[in-house]
């Protein structure tokens, strides 16, 4: 099987940038707080970031990795758009290093515990010709492990606005997604179309 460098690998290439300038990190299960702003979003101005209504309901969408591994191969890197159905956005914050793209607030993008992984999150507003969309990126980060398998992954919390109905979890298109195999940076295999990431389920919540 061919190796091959991906987008997903650019923005692994930003995590170790930013772990150096922050001088590392401990946190674990795929938590974006050593990444972004730790603010409260529904209590900030609109500085660019938008403010969540109060009377908007929350949804938990799950994500997971479908498909086929050969025995001995795990999952080391994904990295995959979700589209929001129309009515539903998430809590973001401003990037570090530029307002835009703006960042998904911390607790927003979390992946399951058990994995010990670094992610990073921008979100991407509505506009006339596309719809909101989350671009995300998460690595293994576990140096005894050489990945992690099937299953589900990953869960983002939105936010679903007071007159929008609850969407289906197949409404949240996934695009540009990216799986590689294993953990070395110089040998990473392309996993697709054996393994895809799929939108499991979506549930409101209180």
């Amino acid at each position: 099987m061919k190796y091959f460098k991906l987008t997903v690998l650019m923005l692994l290439v930003i995590l170790a940038s930013i772990l150096n300038g922050c001088g590392g990190s401990d946190s674990p299960s795929g938590s974006l707080d050593a990444f972004v702003v730790k603010n409260d979003t529904s209590k900030r101005e609109d500085n660019g970031v938008n403010p969540i209504p109060s009377e908007t309901r929350k949804g938990i969408l799950k994500l997971s990795l479908q498909g086929q591994l050969a025995e001995g191969t795990y999952i080391g890197g994904i990295g995959v758009i979700v589209n929001l159905p129309p009515g539903v956005t998430v809590d973001t914050v401003p990037g570090q290093n530029d307002p835009s793209p703006l960042e998904v607030a911390p607790g927003v993008f979390t992946v399951t515990p058990g994995f010990m992984t670094i992610s990073v999150a921008s979100y991407t507003a509505v506009t006339p010709i596309a719809p909101a969309g989350v671009h995300f990126a998460l690595l293994n980060a576990d140096t005894k492990s050489i990945g992690f398998g099937l299953g589900e992954f990953a869960t983002l919390k939105c936010n679903l606005a007071a007159d929008a109905p609850i969407p289906a979890a197949s409404e949240f298109q996934l695009i540009g997604i990216e799986i590689v195999g294993g953990n070395a940076p110089d040998k990473l295999e392309n996993l697709m179309p054996l393994v895809t990431v799929t939108p499991s389920s979506f549930d409101a919540v209180n």
